[in-house]
């Protein structure tokens, strides 16, 4: 394939040695034994009727001579000097270090014709004039141009800080790759003196040689070499026992690794990556070119970051295993997920090595929702509302469907029937108000008559929402007239007795309304005259949660029953614990250990009987908790994991809601896609039981949550698989 390269500079870099470092990453790709593949610099830009491309305006740019026109064959490197090609001519932050993309092929054939590959000079830095650092991005890149796609092998253990095998496993191998193992078409690449850049700039890598082998394969490819092969697949939800409730899942990915060179021998394959799941789940996966004799292992591994040419599922349908041969099921109690299985590669002989995700019976379902914070959810748990930059709605047969923009401030609520919605809401010149939705249309809750708003444009803000009562009858929330912290009141809204603007217990201090009963008699939220001391409005009387102002507060009140009896929030005493009030029966604190900073309460069931909210471990580290009376405050993460319910590499942060029979908890994580919204669905829990008259019999069962769970750690169960110790 000829190779044709731009008459500029590569930013610092000479057009000389800029051709140099082209000849170099195209050698590395023509240089693979068992691919046919080759290329070579046949020739400038003006060896071929082009100019120099350049873009220092959009009218200007003359990249199009080069991109969307055939010159003839071959692969055509553009030098982008300054970054104004991404930026005039892609739309794209000067940043990106490049673009690159087969082009023109054959009709109806595999053949490839032309591509082309745009390098970013920009970024290469003072302290390497020569590119001696830059030429991975090259290399890199140049890869895309012969149509290969990001891989994840020993990437993501580099820069993501990635398990080197199964989160949570132990691994039959030693050690940890290092930056020169980094396979060059990872996604990522860092140029410093210490970074991946020069390491990926070289094609050595068995993930590499084997993806542009079975592309262009050399004679005797993949025979010369050993193959395993295999489909991934996982049981429908809540099903373990019949095989033929499995189905395939594509965008996994899977990594052989040589037990004796695990970083050095290895290779990586999306399931379904060839066909992109485009005729429906496709979970095949396999890896040529693997040493004959060797011992591999192979496992799923989640994609941690990155662009890659095959959807990838959000959170995998079981945790991370490892293959473990004749034990290999969909049972999560008989195949451990943490044993694996060698097998030794032989030329000729392909090796087939099914794997199915573990699941547990009974265990949580762990549902992604991509879309925002999510702060609500209907009764019995089939619509949830939230927040972000706009508000949203989500179903799981639908996902997430914008509101319409978010205001400032307040969160979306939604009744218990799920037909109506609160939330902060703008109006056509920015400002934000409070709003309620039904029937698919917005309306705004009425400000005090001559209102100001606290800012000014689209900082305006009039009103936020901050709750909706049980019955959708009921507004509650902050009302602004100026930006005087005196101004800033909690208020009451509904159709039938307008806006009520609620008491205070302080003169010229603040207050707000965050939430309230399903009939709108009881309100509960914070008062500023201890720093947001927790309130209690009924019969629109105000009074302290508080057992004693003067040598005890109680932080800020965030969430209650429907009938307004129990009532729960954050920040309780000198040890800011959560806590919960219950009338007559007083404030009990919620959450509190020796290394906690501190700890909220921010849901509760109908019943009072399941709470959930967070501990803040450190500034920056946020946990969600979960609490029953038997299981206490528990971390919920490590309450799920003990069960057989993983979340990969998202981390929980906060339990934000609940139904009203805790079956189904939703709250929000750091995940590579950002923040982003989760739903667990726990009508049983996993239970390691060990009966009273023979406690060497223990066995792993399934009850129902809550009040099984309580009853069985009653009499000295424990939660979780038995296998793994419980929780």
């Amino acid at each position: 394939m000829p190779v044709y390269t731009d008459l500029g500079a590569l930013g610092r870099v000479g057009n000389t040695r800029a051709d140099e470092l082209v000849a170099f990453g195209y050698g590395q790709w023509s240089g693979v034994p068992t691919s046919s593949f080759e290329a070579a610099v046949a020739g400038d830009f003006a060896s071929i009727g082009l100019p120099d491309i350049v873009c220092p305006t959009v009218a200007a740019c003359n990249a199009n001579l080069v991109i969307g026109t055939f010159n003839g064959g071959g692969i055509h490197v553009i030098y982008d000097t300054d970054g104004k090609i991404l930026q005039n001519f892609f739309g794209v932050s000067t940043s990106v270090l490049g673009i690159s993309s087969p082009e023109w092929a054959v009709d109806d054939s595999p053949e490839l014709l032309e591509s082309w590959a745009v390098i970013n000079g920009l970024p290469i830095a003072s302290s390497d004039p020569n590119g001696d650092r830059y030429v991975g991005v090259l290399t890199h890149e140049f890869g895309h141009s012969i149509n290969l796609a990001h891989t994840q092998g020993n990437g993501a253990i580099i820069s993501f800080a990635n398990a080197r095998g199964p989160r949570g496993c132990l691994t039959p191998y030693a050690g940890a790759p290092t930056a020169s193992q980094v396979e060059t078409m990872y996604p990522f690449i860092s140029t410093g003196t210490t970074g991946t850049a020069v390491g990926m700039s070289t094609v050595d890598m068995v993930d590499d040689r084997a993806a542009l082998s079975d592309i262009y394969p050399a004679a005797g490819w993949p025979e010369s070499h050993g193959t395993i092969r295999g489909i991934v697949r996982a049981s429908r939800r809540a099903k373990v026992s019949n095989a033929n409730e499995l189905t395939e899942i594509t965008g996994s990915n899977v990594i052989a690794r040589n037990i004796a060179n695990p970083w050095g021998d290895f290779s990586s394959h999306f399931t379904g990556q060839y066909s992109k799941g485009n005729d429906g789940p496709d979970g095949e996966f396999f890896f040529n070119g693997l040493t004959p004799g060797a011992q591999y292992v192979i496992y799923v591994d989640a994609a941690a970051n990155g662009a890659f040419s095959v959807p990838i599922p959000v959170i995998l349908p079981g945790p991370e295993e490892y293959y473990n041969g004749t034990m290999e099921s969909a049972d999560g109690e008989t195949d451990d997920r943490c044993v694996s299985t060698t097998m030794m590669a032989a030329a000729a002989s392909p090796i087939t090595a099914d794997m199915t995700f573990n699941r547990v019976k009974g265990a949580p379902e762990f549902i992604p929702i991509l879309g925002g914070i999510p702060t609500d959810i209907s009764e019995v748990g089939e619509i949830v509302v939230g927040s972000g930059g706009s508000n949203f709605m989500w179903t799981e047969a639908g996902g997430a469907v914008s509101l319409g923009q978010a205001g400032s401030g307040g969160q979306a609520a939604i009744s218990d029937d799920g037909t109506t919605v609160s939330g902060s809401i703008r109006d056509a010149t920015g400002g934000s108000f409070a709003g309620i939705w039904q029937a698919g249309t917005w309306s705004f809750v009425p400000t005090l008559p001559g209102a100001l708003p606290c800012g000014s444009g689209t900082n305006a803000s009039y009103m936020s929402a901050w709750d909706l009562s049980g019955d959708g009858s009921t507004v509650v929330g902050l009302s602004q007239n100026g930006c005087a912290t005196a101004n800033a009141r909690a208020f009451k809204w509904s159709a039938a007795g307008g806006l009520e603007i609620l008491p205070r217990l302080s003169t010229n201090r603040a207050n707000r309304a965050n939430t309230v009963s399903f009939d709108g008699s009881v309100i509960a939220g914070w008062d500023d005259f201890a720093g947001r001391a927790g309130v209690r409005w009924n019969g629109g009387v105000v009074s302290t949660i508080s057992p004693n102002q003067n040598t005890y507060f109680v932080g800020e009140a965030g969430g209650m029953t429907p009938d307004g009896a129990h009532i729960v929030g954050l920040g309780a005493g000198t040890r800011r614990a959560g806590w919960m009030w219950e009338g007559i029966g007083g404030v009990h604190e919620i959450g509190v250990a020796t290394v906690q900073r501190s700890a909220a309460v921010v849901a509760i069931s109908d019943d009072g009987s399941v709470m959930g909210g967070y501990t803040d471990i450190a500034i920056g580290n946020r946990v969600p908790n979960i609490w029953t009376s038997e299981l206490g405050w528990a971390e919920y993460v490590a309450f799920l994991n003990a069960q057989g319910t993983f979340a990969g590499d998202w981390l929980p942060a906060v339990n934000m809601g609940m139904t009203a029979d805790a079956k189904t908890i939703i709250g929000w994580a750091f995940t590579p896609f950002g923040q982003q919204g989760y739903l667990v669905r726990s009508p049983k829990a996993v239970i390691c039981h060990a009966p009273p008259t023979n406690v060497t019999n223990m066995h792993t069962i399934d009850v129902d949550w809550p009040a099984g769970l309580n009853g069985h750690l009653a009499h000295g169960d424990t939660v979780g698989v038995c296998a793994h110790g419980g929780l």
